[in-house]
């Protein structure tokens, strides 16, 4: 095997193959995204919450005005 037939072998070997630092470089970034991904899980979770909670306020006040408004209309009919 001649000298250019070794450096053509070698960067075969490299193209497919990772070295242990770049292998390092992805699992840091794979263990930052990670963890940036749990924290966008747990904001969800509560901005979730927080729509639940608005949404039986919303029901609350909905059927507050739906009933106003039902009285208002069964005075009129009453009256008239």
């Amino acid at each position: 095997m001649n000298d250019t037939e070794l450096k053509a072998l070698q960067a075969e070997i490299a193209a497919k193959y990772a070295t242990k630092a770049e292998l390092a470089a992805v699992k840091d970034i794979a263990d930052r995204a990670r963890e940036q991904l749990a924290v966008a899980i747990e904001r969800l979770d509560a901005i979730s919450k927080s729509l639940e909670k608005m949404d039986g306020h919303m029901t609350w006040f909905v059927r507050t005005t739906l009933g106003a408004v039902l009285m208002a209309l069964l005075a009129l009919v009453l009256k008239g």
